[in-house]
């Protein structure tokens, strides 16, 4: 392939969306990028099609016993959203989708490559075509060249971190392939659980919550706050460390919104302490700014100047935070960001996080673990 060529290809790729790490791009870099997308895309058609079975992944992939699990990691990821979609009450179908792919080649020779690659997919569900929904996930992927073909050796990452935790929760280990098909086996159950209980939720509701969605006090502005998450959702705020590879941005993220966009004042004290909750810098914040479970314990303690009370499901608003529990400890913190309704009871919630990001995705397949949300509704500032 001549120069020319190249720089017209890279180009090309480029205006489609694709960021390539590299000022030339050779035949290999081409053909596993190329691999990967034709992956995503057969997985994301394997979706919208209802095909759990999903069997056009194979020819992507080499034989080996590690593929054989990433396979069924794949699968099981795949049959999950697909019986979620079919249990819930407006469907998860996505419209409009929009890919596009940033990716990195972190090694290749001859016969062995790496790279990572960072999609970005904005869709719409088809129960809100208004509403714009987009999720951010890390690829890591592996190749190998056979008989002068690139196939796919090991891939990581169509597991969330959120989801690679729920499946700790119930002991389901990813790296044990009689673990994952002991879940597959279970895995019709499991969705039909989620969706009872959320359906005893719905009577319990009816009958013994009486409060209201909001009962907020002025100072606190939660379509503020929701609007902030959504604008940072994907586009980080400069002013602001990038915790991701430093345990995690979620509760980072929360913060911000709620104090940026919620106009909650921040309480200062010294440097790491759970008794107030501040930032300065990546190395001046409390704990409580960045650490789920003591941004959880904080805000219901005696030293909070944050007014919160535990929420549900059906009454919890915009701008409110969720967080996901291990046990008691909280390992996780999101924002709600918007509200769907069917008919006159809740369908689902809109979800804005950060590691992993996402921006008006469904509470109910990404994040829904009864008993192990916590709810809590942001009244304003004490």
């Amino acid at each position: 392939m001549n120069k020319v060529f190249c720089l017209i290809l890279a180009t090309y790729l480029l205006l489609a969306g694709n960021f390539l790490s590299y000022a030339s791009v050779s035949n290999d870099q081409i053909e596993i990028f190329s691999l990967f997308k034709a992956l995503y895309q057969d997985y994301e058609d394997a979706f919208d099609n209802y095909d759990s079975d999903f069997i056009e992944m194979d020819k992507y992939f080499v034989k080996s016993e590690q593929t054989d699990k990433d396979k069924l990691i794949i699968k099981t990821v795949l049959k999950r959203k697909i019986l979620m979609s079919q249990m819930h009450s407006l469907g998860l179908e996505e419209i409009n989708k929009v890919i596009n792919y940033k990716y990195e080649i972190e090694s290749l020779d001859n016969n062995i490559g790496k790279m990572r690659v960072f999609v970005i997919k904005d869709f719409n569900y088809t129960f809100s075509p208004n509403i714009d929904s987009s999720v951010g996930d890390l690829y890591t992927v592996t190749f190998v060249r056979i008989n002068n073909k690139w196939l796919i050796s090991n891939i990581d990452g169509f597991v969330d971190t959120n989801f690679k935790e729920y499946l700790n929760s119930i002991n389901v280990d990813l790296k044990d392939r009689s673990s994952l098909n002991e879940y597959n086996d279970r895995l019709d159950n499991d969705v039909k659980y989620l969706y009872n209980e959320l359906l005893k939720r719905d009577i319990e509701n009816i009958v013994t919550e009486s409060q209201p969605v909001s009962n907020r006090a002025v100072s606190y502005n939660g379509v503020g706050a929701a609007n902030y998450a959504l604008q940072y959702a994907l586009n980080f705020n400069s002013n602001y460390y990038d915790f991701t590879s430093s345990g995690g941005d979620c509760t980072n993220f929360v913060s911000q919104a709620i104090h940026e966009g919620g106009n909650l004042p921040e309480h200062f004290g010294t440097q790491y302490d759970t008794n107030s909750w501040f930032y300065i810098s990546g190395s001046n914040r409390s704990a409580t700014w960045t650490g789920a479970n003591q941004f959880g314990e904080y805000v219901f303690s005696t030293e909070s100047k944050i007014n919160a009370q535990l929420s549900s499901f059906y009454n919890i608003g915009i701008g409110d935070v969720i967080q996901s529990l291990s046990g008691t400890n909280a390992y996780h913190s999101y924002m709600v960001t918007g509200i769907q309704n069917s008919g006159s009871s809740r369908a689902d919630l809109f979800i804005s996080a950060h590691s992993t990001n996402r921006k008006n995705v469904s509470f109910m397949y990404y994040y829904y673990n009864p008993p192990y949300n916590r709810f809590i509704d942001i009244l304003g500032s004490k």
